[in-house]
């Protein structure tokens, strides 16, 4: 498909806007915390430049978490989140996992039990049908676990405007 990204050998150029992207997200490890948006016409090239970018970025604490709302049912939001997040801590912990939730989360549990704990509270308001509740907690869980591991998150969401 002709929009579909671009990553790897097929992407060229833009290399002072990795650079700047690489510079803010190192920049995350000395305490700051910035919002970025990448605006642009359509087709441009920006979810190839965010998937370049996370194809290239590599840092011990910072676990990034890549989310394209394309696909924009609060479920998908939530499980992608999760999932992302887990599996990527996991990763930086040198813990070998699969992608299945309930898996992260077993093997999570040992290192990080409050961010554990505050999934399993998330999945209990979506099967409740809280879904305020649900949102609100899955945009604080990037804090727990911040707060229990030392891990600074890096939340990219493709399509921020859907």
């Amino acid at each position: 498909m002709f929009s579909d990204p671009v990553v790897g050998e097929k992407f060229f150029g833009r290399g002072e806007t990795l650079d700047l992207l690489t510079r803010r997200a190192q920049g995350l490890k000395e305490g700051f915390r910035q919002n970025i948006a990448v605006i642009g016409p359509r087709l441009i090239g920006k979810s190839s430049l965010l998937l370049q970018f996370l194809s290239n970025f590599s840092h011990p604490q910072v676990v990034p978490i890549y989310i394209d709302l394309r696909l924009n049912s609060l479920s998908h939001f939530i499980q992608k989140f999760i999932g992302t997040l887990l599996y990527h801590y996991l990763k930086a912990k040198n813990i070998k996992s699969d992608e299945q939730i309930e898996s992260l989360k077993n093997q999570a549990q040992a290192t990080i039990p409050q961010t554990v704990e505050t999934i399993r509270r998330i999945e209990k308001y979506m099967q409740n049908l809280q879904f305020a509740l649900a949102y609100e907690t899955a945009l604080q869980l990037t804090a727990v676990l911040k707060k229990e591991s030392a891990f600074n998150c890096m939340l990219i969401l493709d399509e921020f405007h859907l």
